[in-house]
């Protein structure tokens, strides 16, 4: 194990780096132009856990709140709402931190954006500079009011 002194997007360079250099396979949720299929791979499987969910519950709850970090996991929850709940799904609510919010910038440009500046946030694992590349798209269209 390695401890990095910053945030959560200098551990996913550090990973990467420290893969790269002993020739590990890397597994991230963080994409960036060239590492985009493995991360595609976990926002599908993060679908599971509405199956999951939708397993155990006899109705569609009126909202769901879901964490943003990186996007992998907000849009997992929409894209599953979307195509099975269609215009009966729920209102999402996506939550991140107020200084690193990278998903509602990105949102708001209509396009990826890296969030420079200060990343401090109780929320360790969701201090995020940078919307997941494979994600950012589908976040910005997918919660686009219809």
């Amino acid at each position: 194990m390695v401890v990095v002194d910053g945030n959560y997007d200098d551990a996913v360079t550090q990973a990467a780096a420290e893969a790269e250099k002993s020739g590990w396979v890397r597994v991230s949720d963080t994409g960036w132009p060239g590492y985009e299929a493995v991360p595609r791979y976990i926002m599908a499987e993060y679908t599971m856990l509405m199956a999951e969910a939708a397993e155990q519950r006899l109705e569609v709850p009126d909202v769901i709140f879901v964490q943003a970090g990186v996007g992998g996991l907000a849009c997992a929850v929409v894209s599953w709402c979307y195509w099975r709940l269609g215009s009966k799904r729920p209102f999402i609510v996506s939550c991140e931190p107020t200084d690193p919010a990278c998903v509602l910038e990105s949102m708001r440009a209509g396009e990826r954006v890296v969030v420079n500046g200060s990343l401090e946030t109780i929320m360790a694992g969701l201090s995020c500079g940078a919307v997941l590349s494979a994600a950012g798209l589908y976040c910005v269209l997918a919660w686009m009011p219809m």
